[in-house]
């Protein structure tokens, strides 16, 4: 078994911005349509990475392919 290991740093954001603004600056850093643009970041995007959330998830292989699945929660025993 295989365990992955992730930060949420952004999730902060959605409580400091109103949704629609969080979801447009999240949509230009991941989406490759936007790819080389500037990405306005107002005295309102302030992120403080100490406060990362982290997420524990399993990671299991499908034949070639590999899957992180989400879980709300979940034990090392659900995998034995």
């Amino acid at each position: 078994m295989y365990i992955a290991l992730a930060d949420r740093w952004i999730s902060d954001l959605s409580q400091t911005l109103p949704y629609e603004k969080s979801a447009e600056i999240f949509e230009r850093i991941f989406n490759p349509v936007y790819k080389n643009q500037e990405i306005e970041r107002g005295p309102e995007f302030v992120v403080d990475t100490t406060k990362a959330g982290y997420v524990w998830l399993p990671f299991r292989f499908d034949g070639k392919m590999a899957y992180v699945d989400w879980k709300d929660e979940w034990s090392i025993e659900d995998y034995d």
